[in-house]
């Protein structure tokens, strides 16, 4: 049974990843890399603990991503350095910013897709997506889907159980297919 589901869902994603993919690179203009480079340079002294030779305290990192418009949540951000620099979190190289700042870019760009993949489908801007608009957009794409395959579709990315899918259900919902790698 969890065999099935894996399946359809991997169906639904494909079929929604047609409309249009996020380049898989991202790299940082050069006004942006210039602007990175100098708000580290702003952090790369740590009076308090000393810090310099090309790092900055993870502290300051967010203090960076917001002023790009960034914001991770503080569990994010924890995990995103440690995945950079698993060897010591505490600190930071500029190389290893702008890994975070292509990661978090990609994750906006996807981000983006995802809500024009919605506004696609909701094209009447009920601010939900129906099995109606599953239909329609199933026969734009030329895709054969089986009333029973919408409703599974609806029913899983539903989690309010209304009968159809908000824009929040389906956010999540593509997050978590696209986590699991499904």
């Amino acid at each position: 049974m969890e065999a099935i589901r894996e399946a359809k869902i991997k169906n639904a994603s494909n079929r929604l990843r047609k409309l249009k993919k996020p380049p898989e690179e991202f790299k940082i203009s050069e006004d942006h890399e210039e602007k990175l480079t100098e708000l580290f340079r702003l952090f790369e002294v740590d009076v308090e603990h000393g810090i310099g030779e090309g790092r900055i305290s993870s502290k300051h990192i967010k203090l960076i991503l917001r002023s790009m418009y960034m914001e991770p949540s503080p569990e994010e951000l924890k995990e995103l350095i440690k995945e950079i620099n698993p060897e010591n979190p505490s600190y930071i190289s500029l190389p290893d910013l702008g890994r975070i700042i292509q990661i978090k870019m990609k994750d906006k760009s996807s981000k983006i897709e995802l809500e024009r993949a919605f506004q696609l489908m909701d094209k009447e801007e009920k601010g939900f997506i129906s099995i109606d608009d599953l239909r329609r957009v199933a026969k734009d794409i030329g895709e054969v889907i089986s009333e029973e395959e919408m409703q599974e579709m609806i029913d899983e990315a539903d989690s309010s159980n209304t009968g159809h899918v908000s824009k929040e259900d389906f956010l999540n919902f593509m997050n978590k297919v696209q986590d699991n790698g499904v």
